[in-house]
């Protein structure tokens, strides 16, 4: 049997890029790639917390007629 090759059909591509926008700034932001935890819950909590973090952000940017992950702007002083 000889391996196929995967084709993301036309209408997921757009999700897709959105999505890889919002994981960008948790990565950098979070530093979810080096999370060190030993437990399974451990991570599942710090998993839940940035991810409300990050919609928190999001909300707060929105109330304040900005673009949705312009994080900068929320901290900077004007």
């Amino acid at each position: 049997m000889r391996p196929t090759r995967f084709v993301l059909p036309q209408a997921l591509k757009g999700i897709r890029q959105q999505i890889e926008t919002v994981i960008s700034p948790l990565t950098e932001r979070f530093k979810v790639q080096s999370m060190r935890v030993r437990k399974g819950w451990t991570l599942l909590a710090k998993w839940f917390r940035k991810i409300l973090a990050h919609t928190v952000w999001v909300w707060l940017n929105l109330q304040h007629g900005r673009p949705p992950l312009d994080f900068a702007g929320l901290v900077s002083v004007k």
